[in-house]
């Protein structure tokens, strides 16, 4: 179990503050590697975001009372759609959450901050130019002793030349691939779990992350 630190009125541990700043550092740094790849200035419009959040954090954390605990999964997703909220709404992007597993994660919330980012990321660019329906639909669930975690999202599906080989190289093409691996990286080695891509019969692509009961139990 999670210590319990509580301070009256005096200024936020700096655990929580480097946990509070994980999300928009996290998204800066990606949008810092997609402009170097890139070169276009819609990312520096989302870094300029990144520390607005953050001076806004500073602010917020400058004096109150904090009682360091675990992180319930859908806070940290809910955390993770508002900073993208702007992107989401300025597509036309409708965002559903079906939360039936709420697990909490006491430690390595940085770690799958990350995977959400990284994840909710490639949905909404994968979506930007598409045409039909846009909807990213994300769905916690609990079956066979493992947490479920989907992030659907409709449009066209993961190029089928690639898909047996998404999560498993760097880079397989300009724009895909080196999230995804990242992402297959930190479940497995701070989650023991697995990480799978697939193309749904019905049409859009699915990302779906195992993580085993016992390694969130033990955190």
């Amino acid at each position: 179990m999670a210590a319990s630190i509580s301070l009256n009125d005096e200024p936020a541990p700096i655990e929580r503050l480097i946990h509070d700043l994980a999300i928009p550092l996290s998204i800066m740094k990606l949008n810092l590697e997609l402009l170097q790849q890139n070169n276009d200035p819609n990312y520096i419009r989302r870094l300029n975001i990144g520390w607005e959040k953050m001076d806004l954090i500073l602010k917020q954390r400058s004096s109150i009372r904090v009682l360091r605990s675990g992180k319930y999964l859908s806070d940290l997703i809910d955390e993770v759609l508002d900073l993208f909220g702007s992107s989401i709404n300025k597509a036309g992007i409708t965002v559903v959450k079906d939360y039936e597993a709420d697990p909490k994660l006491n430690w390595h919330h940085d770690k799958f901050t990350r995977i959400i980012i990284n994840l909710i990321q490639n949905a909404i660019e994968a979506l930007g130019e598409y045409r039909g329906v846009k909807k990213i639909k994300i769905k916690t669930s609990f079956k066979a002793k493992l947490f479920r975690i989907s992030v659907f999202s409709s449009g066209k599906g993961f190029p089928e030349e690639i898909l047996n080989d998404l999560g498993k190289c760097r880079i397989l093409r300009k724009g895909r691939g080196r999230g995804l691996f990242n992402c297959a990286l930190l479940i497995r080695k701070y989650f023991k779990g697995r990480i799978m891509f697939i193309n749904p019969k019905h049409g859009g692509a699915q990302v779906l992350i195992l993580i085993p009961q016992y390694i969130l139990e033990n955190e």
